[in-house]
Formats: C-alpha cells, sequence, structure tokens
C-alpha cells in the first residue's frame, strides 16, 4: 500500500508544488500545506485497504503499484485540467479515486492467477 500511496502522492505534489510556486507564501505557510496535502491524499488510498480487507487478491508487487498509483493520480489529475469537474468538485473527485483504488484491489496482474480464477 505505500507503494500506491507514494505512486499518488507524487502526482499531487508535482500539482501543489506547481501552485505553490506562483505565490508568495512564508516557508511555514507551504510546510503546512504540504502536510496537509499528504494527509488529506491518503483517503482516497483507504479505497484500496478495504477492498484488501474484504477480500481483494489483487497483485502486491511495488512497481505496479506505484505506476498504478502515478495512473490513478493522472486521472485524478485530468478531471479538473480537462473541465470535466470544477475545483469545487474536488471531494467528487476523491471519491472517484477511492473507487478506482478499491478497484485495484482486485485486479489481478499474475497470469497464473487469472488462470485458477477461470
Amino acid at each position: 500500500m505505500l507503494f500506491l500511496l507514494l505512486g499518488f502522492e507524487l502526482t499531487q505534489l508535482f500539482v501543489l508544488f506547481g501552485a505553490l510556486s506562483h505565490g508568495e507564501l512564508t516557508l511555514l505557510q507551504v510546510l503546512i500545506t504540504v502536510a496537509f496535502s499528504v494527509v488529506s491524499d491518503i483517503i482516497p488510498v483507504l479505497g484500496y485497504v478495504i477492498g484488501k480487507k474484504i477480500g481483494g487478491k489483487g497483485i502486491s508487487n511495488w512497481i505496479t503499484l506505484l505506476s498504478l498509483g502515478l495512473a490513478v493520480g493522472l486521472i485524478q489529475n485530468s478531471l479538473f485540467e480537462f473541465g470535466i469537474l470544477s475545483s469545487e468538485q474536488f471531494n467528487i473527485a476523491t471519491v472517484i479515486s477511492g473507487v478506482l483504488f478499491f478497484i485495484v484491489a482486485f485486479l489481478p496482474f499474475n497470469k497464473k492467477q487469472i488462470e485458477v480464477q477461470v
């Protein structure tokens, strides 16, 4: 789960630092903003934890989890970038990311697992 969060967090911090680079903020304000962002980005990843707890048999390979975390983060950011969601609808984007992470908990990436399930 840590690599899933890391991949998701990389995309979120990239956008956050891009937004913070345009303003005149003190170091303390930037640190508080980054800390709040990291804590609030844990919420969508809880979808993965819930999926695993109810029986998800998804893969736990670190590179796959990192890639899927990056992918979900890019999907969430693209919702705002392409105007599908407005900035006031960040709660909807959080729910969408949580559902995507829940689905990731059930995705089999191992060929042997797919053959056993079929």
